[in-house]
């Protein structure tokens, strides 16, 4: 079955304390915390991904987030905060974040279930 993705606008906000994240290779970052750029992202569009229960996921966390990260991105982890699950933020060389992920782990592996982009 085929996972349901709903968009919902979001207001800008700027990325706190994040912990990188291997990625192939480990990924670096020039000193600056991820944020997301200055310009052209006053708005996001946001999803959420229902499954059905039995969805087959990935084996890992990274294998569940490949394929939104294009080549020369590297992933950082944002961890949780109050009501809010940990985030992998796919960053660019000048640490603008591209896209915003939340996973879990389901009875069959790693899915992804939270995506969010600049909408401008």
């Amino acid at each position: 079955m085929v996972p349901l993705l709903l968009l919902v606008p979001l207001a800008g906000c700027a990325g706190e304390d994040q912990t990188p994240v291997a990625k192939d290779p480990a990924p670096t970052t020039n000193g600056a915390s991820p944020h997301w750029p200055e310009e052209g992202c006053d708005t996001h569009s946001a999803g959420n991904l229902d499954y059905v229960a039995d969805a087959q996921g990935a084996a890992t966390v990274e294998d569940a987030i490949a394929s939104y990260v294009p080549d020369g991105a590297t992933v950082v982890r944002k961890p949780a905060e109050p009501h809010r699950r940990a985030q992998w933020l796919v960053v660019n060389e000048a640490n603008e974040i591209i896209t915003a992920l939340e996973t879990f782990q389901g009875g069959n592996g790693w899915l992804v279930d939270y995506v969010e982009k600049c909408a401008d």
